[in-house]
C-alpha cells in the first residue's frame, strides 16, 4: 500500500533550489547561505522584503521574490499551529506568485509556488490534499513540458514523490523520475532525500530481476518510440531506456541482475557511503541518513 497521500508535501523543506545565478548587480550570497540556518530565516525574508520595494527590473524582481516564497516555506513548516503554518504558506504562495507576475519564465518561481501549495496542503483533509496535487502538476508542467528544464532536478524529485505518495499514480513512473532526478543532481550536492526516494519506490513495487529485465525491454521500446510525447510522459520510460544490461553507478551488477528490493538496498548504501565520505552534512542530509539506516535495519 502506499502510504498517505500527505506524506507528498515533506519534500519541500528538505532542499532547496540554489541553482539561480545572481540577478544583475544584487548579491544573494548572504541570504542565500541563510537557507541552512533556522535562527536567520526571519531576518533574511525581512532584507529580502526591503530589497524587492525598490527593485523595477522584472528578472531582478523574481529572484527576490522565489527566495521570499522558500524561506515563507521553511517559516511556516517551524510553526506549531496549523493556522500560522497556513498564514506563512499562503504568503509563500504569494510571493511566488509575484515573482511569476513579474517574470512567468523564472524556474524558481514555479518550483516554490508548487512548494508552498503543497506544504498548505499537508494541513488540510484529503479533498484539499487532492485539489493541491493538481495545481501542484500545473507548476510541474509548466516548468518540465512548457519550459523543458529537462536537468531541472527539484522538479523531477516533486513528480517523484506525487506519482510515489499518490494512491492512482504509477509507482514505476515514480521510479524513473526519481532515477532522472538523481542523474541530474548538481554537483557537490549529496540528495540523501532522492536515493531513499527511489530506493523506497523500488522497494514498493518489489519486481522480481525477471520482471525487470522483460519490463525494462518495454520501456526501451516506448522511450524510442516516446520522442513525440509530453517531457513528463517520456520519461515515464526513463529507468528502461538504456535496457536491462545497464550497471547503475551503486553495482557492480547489471539492472537486470538485481530485483526491485535488491537494487533499493545497495541504493541506501551506496548513499550512506556518499554521506560519511562528505566533509560535510546539511540538516536534511543528516535527518535522511538516519531514516536511511532505520530502513536498513527493518528491510
Amino acid at each position: 500500500m502506499k502510504r498517505i497521500i500527505a506524506a507528498i508535501f515533506v519534500v519541500f523543506v528538505v532542499f532547496a533550489s540554489l541553482g539561480a545565478a545572481s540577478a544583475g548587480t544584487i548579491d544573494f550570497s548572504t541570504i542565500d547561505a541563510g537557507f541552512e540556518r533556522r535562527e536567520t530565516w526571519k531576518s533574511s525574508l525581512d532584507a529580502l522584503t526591503g530589497l524587492a520595494d525598490g527593485i523595477t527590473d522584472n528578472s531582478q524582481k523574481a529572484e527576490v521574490c522565489w527566495r521570499m516564497s522558500l524561506f515563507a516555506c521553511y517559516i511556516g513548516s517551524d510553526q506549531k499551529t496549523t493556522d500560522e503554518m497556513r498564514q506563512w504558506y499562503a504568503k509563500g504562495i504569494e510571493y511566488a506568485q509575484k515573482g511569476l507576475d513579474a517574470n512567468p519564465l523564472s524556474r524558481e518561481c514555479w518550483l516554490w509556488h508548487c512548494a508552498c501549495v503543497g506544504r498548505d496542503a499537508e494541513t488540510r483533509g484529503l479533498s484539499g490534499q487532492l485539489k493541491a496535487v493538481d495545481v501542484m502538476l500545473k507548476d510541474l508542467d509548466m516548468l518540465l513540458n512548457i519550459l523543458r528544464c529537462e536537468d531541472y532536478s527539484e522538479a523531477w524529485h516533486a513528480m517523484g514523490e506525487i506519482f510515489w505518495k499518490h494512491p492512482f499514480k504509477s509507482t514505476s513512473a515514480a521510479v524513473s523520475y526519481f532515477r532522472r532526478t538523481i542523474d541530474t543532481i548538481p554537483a557537490g550536492e549529496i540528495r540523501m532525500v532522492s536515493y531513499r526516494g527511489l530506493a523506497e519506490a523500488l522497494y514498493a513495487r518489489n519486481w522480481s530481476a525477471g520482471k525487470r529485465v522483460s519490463e525494462f525491454a518495454f520501456q526501451q521500446k516506448a522511450w524510442a518510440a516516446g520522442q513525440s510525447d509530453s517531457v513528463t510522459m517520456h520519461y515515464q520510460s526513463y529507468e528502461g531506456r538504456n535496457g536491462s544490461n545497464v550497471k547503475p553507478a551503486w553495482s557492480t551488477k547489471t539492472l537486470g541482475e538485481l530485483s526491485d528490493r535488491q537494487e533499493a538496498k545497495i541504493i541506501l548504501m551506496y548513499a550512506t557511503m556518499l554521506y560519511d565520505m562528505s566533509p560535510a552534512h546539511g540538516d536534511a542530509d543528516t535527518r535522511d541518513y538516519i531514516r536511511i539506516q532505520e530502513l536498513l535495519s527493518s528491510w
